[in-house]
């Protein structure tokens, strides 16, 4: 986003490191960036979140990329405070986070409009392979998504969601070489796919290329589709 002329504000939750390191290479090459560190599933949070971006400027663009999967956990032994924390996290939280920028870029209250874009899963169609309060928040985000980008057109705002499949990061759990080449192959493509694509995305999205697209989700899963 950087890249593309963004101011970019940072929410970290406790990756900081990392997070610094992004700011760095963002400076470095000219950009603006800061950090804000705390939980989407906090209002109190998300409300510095927004006031950090109030200072780079007029707000033009949310990506909702938080999100938390939790261990996978047969649904008889669920816990329901590990489900109520991912709930208000992935669906909670980014619709809190909607909101806000909402009311910055309307048209109707003094915005310039702009883009939404939300990172859901194709686990939201799939299931999540006992990890159903993620699947289920995807899917209630990716609904969300469907519901705002009719409702906020009138207001200049796009609302489209990014669908990632099997993407290669740390979330992935650590099986081994052998377990992840066999995963691989379960892609039509014959690869998981990384997070620059995802990104790359992400950032189409934000795009004037994409000014007649709203409501969309866009699977970036490799044909994979389970």
């Amino acid at each position: 986003m950087s890249a593309d002329g963004f101011g970019v504000v940072l929410g970290c939750r406790r990756n900081e490191k990392d997070a610094a390191a992004v700011k760095s290479e963002i400076e470095g090459t000219g950009g603006a960036a800061e950090i804000v560190s705390g939980d989407v599933s906090s209002s109190v949070d998300t409300e510095r979140l927004f006031a950090a971006a109030d200072k780079i400027g007029p707000l033009h663009g949310l990506v909702n990329a938080a999100a938390e999967a939790g261990k996978p956990v047969e649904f008889l032994d669920l816990a329901a405070d590990d489900a109520e924390r991912i709930w208000r996290t992935n669906f909670l939280g980014a619709m809190n986070c909607c909101q806000l920028a909402s009311k910055r870029m309307s048209l109707k209250h003094g915005g310039t409009g702009g883009k939404i874009v939300n990172i859901t899963s194709q686990a939201a169609s799939s299931g999540g392979d006992r990890r159903i309060p993620y699947a289920a928040s995807k899917a209630a985000l990716e609904l969300l998504t469907v519901s705002l980008g009719s409702e906020l057109a009138e207001h200049g705002i796009l609302v489209t969601a990014v669908s990632p499949g099997l993407i290669d990061t740390e979330q992935l759990p650590d099986d081994g070489e052998t377990r992840r080449k066999q995963i691989a192959k379960s892609v039509p493509l014959g690869r998981m796919g990384h997070a620059d694509e995802v990104a790359s995305t992400v950032s189409w999205l934000m795009s004037s290329g994409a000014s007649y697209i709203t409501g969309a989700i866009i699977p970036v899963n490799g044909g994979r589709r389970a």
